[in-house]
């Protein structure tokens, strides 16, 4: 999906449909195997399926308790599936768009510099994370308590020093509030049938209820 207001709209609306309901969370999933690359988009496989133990833990304990382990599964696995194809689909400058065209460009420009100044801290953590996890292979030493420590460590001071130097390129910049920006949006056919499907699944936790 090209479009980023299509696609946070969509996600926000399936979110809310699994989250409040099961029915919902099951249309939403079918929405996601339509309209998405499925598990293609998951690049890191490892990470999901220790997610996924976590939940189906505590899901287990659920059931076992009041029953209700299977519906918690179901929209938990909804939701992140759906709002890991979100992150996983950003591209650079989307945000920023997003935002001066919906709250204009003073308030709009700032909340989408901070969310593209956020993602593209993430990206970057997730990239030292993948080098330091290397180092280790290479060197053929096993992660551990303490080594996780000092790994830690290093990442914070690269993060930290990272932000001030884009504090500072802002402030050599002259930027103040707000900016001058004419959002753009790439726009298909496709794009506009996946969010119109997203529609009538909010709808079934209100006609289910």
């Amino acid at each position: 999906m090209q479009d980023i207001r299509i696609r946070i709209g969509s996600v926000i609306l399936l979110v809310c449909a699994a989250f409040f309901s099961m029915y919902g969370a099951i249309a939403a999933l079918i929405w996601w195997l339509v309209f998405t690359p499925r598990f293609q988009s998951i690049k890191r496989i490892r990470p999901f399926i220790a997610l996924m133990a976590i939940i189906g833990l505590i899901s287990i304990i659920l059931q076992i308790t009041n029953e209700s382990g299977v519906s918690y599964f179901v929209r938990m696995m909804a939701i992140i599936l759906v709002s890991s194809w979100l992150a996983l689909e950003y591209q650079s400058g989307e945000f920023l768009n997003f935002g001066v065209w919906l709250f204009g460009e003073r308030v709009g420009f700032e909340l989408g510099l901070l969310a593209e100044m956020s993602m593209q801290s993430l990206i970057s953590l997730v990239n030292t994370l993948d080098r330091i996890q290397l180092a280790f292979r290479l060197k053929k030493k096993p992660l551990s308590f303490k080594t996780i420590i000092p790994a830690g460590i290093l990442v914070t001071h690269i993060e930290l020093s990272r932000a001030k130097e884009n504090a500072e390129l802002l402030a050599i910049r002259g930027y103040r509030h707000g900016g001058t920006l004419k959002p753009s949006f790439l726009l298909n056919r496709l794009d506009i049938i996946a969010g119109l499907c997203t529609i009538p699944i909010v709808l079934i936790p209100i006609l289910s209820s």
